[in-house]
This record gives C-alpha cells, sequence and structure tokens, in this order.
C-alpha cells in the first residue's frame, strides 16, 4: 500500500508462528569437546564449548567463521568405560557473537548416543 510516491505503509499484520524446522529439540550443554577439520590432522583439533545439542545436531562455540558445508570432525571424550566417540558433522551456519566468537550449528551425520548426548547435557563428559 502506498500514500505519497516513495512512500510506503506498512499494515500491521496478526503475529506469525515460527516453527522448529529442527528435527529433535535442543538441550543446551556447557560441556567441551575437541573438534578439527576433514581432512587435517587431530593434532589440530580445537577445543570449543558446546552450546546445545540433540541427537542429530550440535552447536559450538568457535573462535573463528567456518563456511556452510565444512566437514568437521568431532570428538566426545570417553563416557563410563566406552572410548572416545567420533561423529563426522557438516556446518550449517556460523553466527557471528559478542567476544568475537560465532556459534557454528551443525548437522550430525550419525546420531549421538544416549550415553553421550546425556554426558553433554549434564555439561561434561
Amino acid at each position: 500500500m502506498s500514500g505519497e510516491p516513495g512512500l510506503t505503509i506498512f499494515q500491521e499484520h496478526a503475529p506469525v508462528e515460527v516453527r522448529e524446522r529442527r528435527k529433535s529439540p535442543r538441550q543446551s550443554s556447557g560441556a567441551e569437546i575437541r573438534c578439527f577439520p576433514a581432512g587435517t590432522h587431530p593434532s589440530q583439533a580445537w577445543t570449543v564449548q558446546v552450546r546445545d545439542v540433540s541427537d542429530t545436531g550440535i552447536d559450538l562455540v568457535l573462535k573463528e567463521r567456518l563456511e556452510k558445508g565444512t566437514s568437521l570432525i568431532l570428538v566426545f571424550p570417553a563416557t563410563a568405560g566406552e572410548p572416545s566417540h567420533v561423529v563426522c558433522a557438516r556446518v550449517v551456519h556460523s553466527t557471528p557473537r559478542s567476544e568475537g566468537e560465532f556459534v557454528t550449528g551443525c548437522a550430525l551425520q550419525s546420531a549421538l548416543t544416549a550415553e553421550v548426548l546425556n554426558s553433554l547435557i549434564r555439561g561434561g563428559l
């Protein structure tokens, strides 16, 4: 709708419902894991904080921006006598946040086990 030339008037609309697009609900975490880009040596891994997690996705707090589609190797420390759990992930987004950090959302290529997921939700492995 227009009034004067070059002036656009917006009508107020009812609130739009935003639907969650994730397949599994996310749970908050504060745990730390190791990760590194696929194709690099594990000795180049970074320690990163897990912001939130589900069995099929994870948000990580990183000090650098990663391109959408980047493949990562995530290494979750051993739990209750089990060896370290390693999962491949693909970056879905990397969003700037304060303090020069980025929240990097990743889709996991295989689901986390209940033990690993529960340990992350408790904030540590």
